[in-house]
């Protein structure tokens, strides 16, 4: 990657429950193994291309939403839906889910 990834963070929102998750993480917190698989994921994901997207599915209802950022020299946005969400970002949201926690309400 051309420029050195500064921040990332999940947050995954709404469902039936309407149970939050959020993972939060600097790349100079992370061992060089797990930097390398989320820079692969983000990369992967097309995200850096964009500054902000959001797609959700049309007269949906209970499904979950997924709010990814990256911030490197700026800041780039993604928010989708289950039904929105592409296979691109699969590996990225997979990543993210795993060490995601509850969020305070």
């Amino acid at each position: 990657m051309n420029k050195e990834l500064k921040s990332f963070s999940y947050k995954q929102s709404g469902g039936f429950a309407g149970i939050s998750k959020v993972y939060e993480t600097e790349f100079s917190a992370l061992d060089q193994a797990d930097r390398e698989k989320l820079e692969g994921a983000i990369k992967l994901s097309g995200i850096l291309k964009v500054k902000t997207v959001s797609k959700k599915t049309p007269r949906a209802a209970d499904m979950f939403q997924y709010d990814f950022t990256v911030v490197d020299d700026s800041t780039h946005q993604a928010t989708y839906d289950d039904g929105a969400l592409p296979a691109d970002f699969r590996y990225l949201f997979y990543f993210a889910r795993a060490p995601a926690i509850n969020a305070k309400r």
